[in-house]
């Protein structure tokens, strides 16, 4: 079971310069300045991407209707100062969703590596990181969207489960991505931190078996810096899927559990 690319690159390009700018310069603004602080998080690097981070949130719609708000400034500087979370974060940059792959269709791997120890480490990163964000950085949090928001432009890891990405992910094939509401989990076992934890894979190969292709589309479009971007490419892409008339994505999973992976 695969994730494929079904439209054409015109339509990839035409899909990107359709996602509001907006939402483009935000991502950018943050990006920009996370890049500097995660190679040195020193307080003048954290200072600045507090700030964007904060501003780009609420214009995200942090604070608004059933959204957590955005810690205080001073909070958000200390926790990005913080090692343990500065730490947390590396091994999501750098490309790192474009190492992750689904063997056959039912096996996991990272680059070259499919031991069962080594995905579990994985697993509990990601959940860990998420868990972190949304205690540390956000008020009121429940859902997994926010944190998901933060990782994303901190990192590039991989697209933010919003209402309209999960739509896209829902029209695509991925059964149960769906829901109103997809909270934060409770446990490594529960069927939210399956889905969390193995749709990334999916992603991954998804982004290796059409690299030419997108990162094509993404040097032809109006934002060609996404050609070093898969993550968040493949977030907009998805944005995009769950409001277009025609598909850019299929996924034929074999069973409905598509996250019943190993």
């Amino acid at each position: 079971m695969r994730l494929t690319v079904v439209a054409p690159q015109a339509a990839i390009v035409a899909a990107i310069n359709m996602f509001d700018s907006g939402y483009h310069n935000d991502y950018l603004s943050v990006s920009r300045l996370a890049m500097p602080y995660l190679a040195a998080p020193t307080k003048e690097n954290a200072a600045p991407l507090a700030a964007a981070l904060t501003t780009v949130l609420i214009s995200w719609g942090a604070g608004k209707r059933k959204a957590p708000n955005v810690q205080t400034l001073p909070t958000l500087e200390a926790t990005l100062l913080n090692p343990e979370f500065h730490t947390s974060l590396i091994g999501f940059t750098d490309g790192a969703l474009a190492t992750l792959t689904v063997v056959d269709g039912s096996l996991r791997r990272i680059g070259n590596l499919a031991d069962e120890t080594y995905l579990l480490e994985f697993d509990k990163r990601l959940l860990s990181v998420l868990s972190n964000i949304s205690t540390l950085l956000l008020i009121g949090n429940t859902n997994v969207t926010y944190p998901m928001k933060v990782l994303l432009l901190l990192t590039g890891f991989m697209p933010a489960l919003d209402s309209q990405v999960r739509q896209g992910l829902s029209s695509a094939g991925f059964v149960g991505t769906k829901a109103t509401q997809f909270l934060m989990p409770t446990d490594m076992d529960s069927l939210q931190a399956r889905k969390l934890t193995r749709l990334p894979f999916y992603l991954g190969e998804c982004f290796a078996t059409n690299e030419s292709l997108l990162t094509g589309a993404a040097s032809e479009s109006n934002y060609p810096w996404l050609v070093d971007e898969p993550g968040r490419l493949l977030d907009i892409l998805l944005f995009m899927q769950g409001s277009a008339a025609s598909p850019l994505f299929a996924f034929a999973p074999r069973v409905s559990n598509w996250h019943a992976l190993p």
